[in-house]
């Protein structure tokens, strides 16, 4: 996938969340099944747990680490203003920063290192594929040593109901002044009918069982934890827990 695309495709969400960030916030308000069989002891004897949340949204996985981990420092990063509001106001003991992690450049991931690192409800809106190994490889240099990489992986296609808000392509690029190049979307993108107003759409990606192994292949770590978790079949999302061989 080439740089215009990605651009284009990242653009779509950003429209989607800056004017869907409010509803966006009020439907997220409670923590997924899938976290409670995440790694989220306690840290070394003495040190609290350092976790980067990346991206973070409204902060409900710190809100949910809270509940879970006494000893804790907590970092979110999100793109979206908006909810990065919400997440501090929620969790005034945690820190956060705004970066775009879809950013043409290197991933601006803050240094580190942490012993939890997440991303969460996210992997699905990276377009192109060796991007989203790129994010996936910044944010495993991140890691402590002994720490651990934690992704979900949403598998939105598996079920028709979310197959049923499919936009098609060539209707969204007969509406705008700059076109789609559709011949450099992947298998697996797709535009999905999502929000409160009429028209708006949310780009997706669904990263099916080969893609995944094309991502573990390319990344210097071994998979500690794979389940599936979440949604009203509890499956609906692949979990990861990825760390050091």
């Amino acid at each position: 996938m080439d740089t215009a695309t990605r651009r284009a495709l990242a653009e779509v969400n950003e429209r989607f969340y800056a004017s869907e960030a409010a509803a966006f916030d009020a439907r997220r308000d409670h923590a997924w099944p899938g976290w409670s069989r995440l790694p989220l002891g306690p840290a070394e004897p003495g040190r609290p747990l350092r976790v980067l949340d990346a991206p973070c949204g409204n902060g409900r996985f710190g809100h949910f680490l809270g509940q879970r981990v006494e000893r804790r420092r907590y970092l979110g990063i999100d793109a979206n203003e908006e909810l990065l509001a919400v997440a501090h106001a929620a969790l005034p003991d945690g820190e956060f920063l705004e970066r775009d992690l879809l950013a043409d450049a290197a991933p601006p991931l803050p240094p580190g290192p942490f012993d939890v690192v997440t991303c969460f409800g996210f992997l699905h809106h990276v377009p192109g594929r060796a991007q989203r190994i790129a994010l996936l490889a910044a944010l495993a240099t991140r890691l402590a040593p002994g720490g651990r990489l934690c992704v979900s992986v949403w598998r939105f296609a598996e079920r028709e109901r979310f197959l049923r808000r499919r936009a098609g392509w060539d209707a969204w690029n007969a509406a705008r002044s700059r076109a789609i190049d559709l011949d450099q979307l992947e298998t697996g993108d797709h535009l999905l009918h999502w929000g409160t107003e009429p028209g708006c759409v949310r780009y997706c990606h669904h990263a099916d069982d080969d893609e995944v192994a094309s991502w573990l292949d390319a990344l210097p770590l071994r998979v500690h934890d794979r389940f599936r978790a979440d949604g009203r079949e509890g499956d609906l999302n692949l979990y990861l827990v990825l760390g050091p061989a």
